[in-house]
């Protein structure tokens, strides 16, 4: 680390290039909302980093990838989904449970594969075949990348890492924002404990396969319905799913999760790293009661 760190990050670049995803990705009102979550906190970036020169980004940058080296040993043994962003929200690191959990893979969430994903949190019905239908806020289902004329001059080749606001919906992404304005300057030991809905990783291909495999599935039940027995019971099992949300959560791509998230600052005091711990989310649904 201290040896082959010897050119800051562009930050600059990274917030670009995450404005220009939301602006893709979502409706114009919620793109001012995210942006004015995000020019709250501008001033105080300024403020911060104004007096630092190149070694002090330099020596920021070293700080950065050493505190990743021991995250990354304590996620390995911890065994509780989590996924570390940097203050633009790019992923810097995650654990195989979170990788088992949502379907991506390390090498895509740190941008060393193509990002096929297509899920955006949108009801889409795919047949095999016949593309993909949506409505995300600016065009379509698949998830907006930067075109290489969008980058900064000289940043063309650098790979870009998947952006967290890429991993949950909407509505998690807008809640997410407002939570970072008031936590990345606010207290050191805050944190936020919420709700929210992450989005499995889901390509073209992998869900044309999937419509072929539940129309199939749908196919063998309904004969094994008709000559089994035991058809009382698998309608129960059919019917705690259903209310469980699983096979909801596999039409929509979406997991009912929880979250814990924080925000580790560096020696200048400057937001450096967001950790976010993820658990899903089960519903008990008992009988003449509410679900729990």
């Amino acid at each position: 680390i201290y040896t082959q760190v010897s050119e800051p990050y562009s930050y600059t670049t990274g917030f670009h290039n995450l404005i220009a995803f939301i602006q893709r990705r979502f409706s114009p009102n919620n793109t001012v909302k995210i942006a004015k979550s995000l020019a709250s906190i501008r001033p105080s970036f300024i403020a911060c980093t104004k007096t630092l020169n190149r070694p002090d980004l330099i020596f920021m940058e070293k700080c950065f990838q050493r505190t990743l080296f021991e995250y990354e040993e304590f996620m390995s043994d911890w065994g509780t989904p989590t996924v570390v962003c940097r203050r633009t929200g790019e992923v810097a690191a995650v654990n195989k449970e979170f990788t088992l959990l949502t379907g991506w893979t390390k090498s895509v969430l740190l941008g060393r594969e193509p990002n096929l994903n297509i899920n955006t949190g949108k009801l889409a019905k795919v047949v095999a075949g016949s593309g993909s239908q949506g409505n995300s806020g600016r065009g379509g289902l698949t998830t907006p990348r930067m075109r290489l004329t969008d980058l900064p001059k000289g940043q063309e080749g650098r790979p870009q890492p998947v952006f967290l606001a890429e991993l949950i919906d909407d509505d998690t992404v807008l809640e997410f924002y407002e939570d970072f304005a008031k936590l990345a300057f606010g207290d050191p030991r805050g944190y936020v404990q919420k709700l929210c809905k992450l989005l499995k990783y889901q390509t073209k291909d992998g869900l044309e396969s999937e419509v072929k495999m539940e129309e199939h599935d749908g196919e063998r039940k309904r004969k094994h319905t008709s000559s089994n027995s035991g058809t009382l019971l698998n309608g129960r099992v059919s019917k705690i799913d259903g209310e469980n949300g699983i096979v909801r959560l596999q039409k929509d791509g979406r997991l009912d999760c929880a979250y814990c998230w924080t925000v580790k600052r560096d020696v200048f005091d400057i937001p450096m790293l967001i950790i976010m711990n993820v658990s899903i989310v089960i519903q008990l649904v008992c009988e003449g009661a509410d679900s729990i």
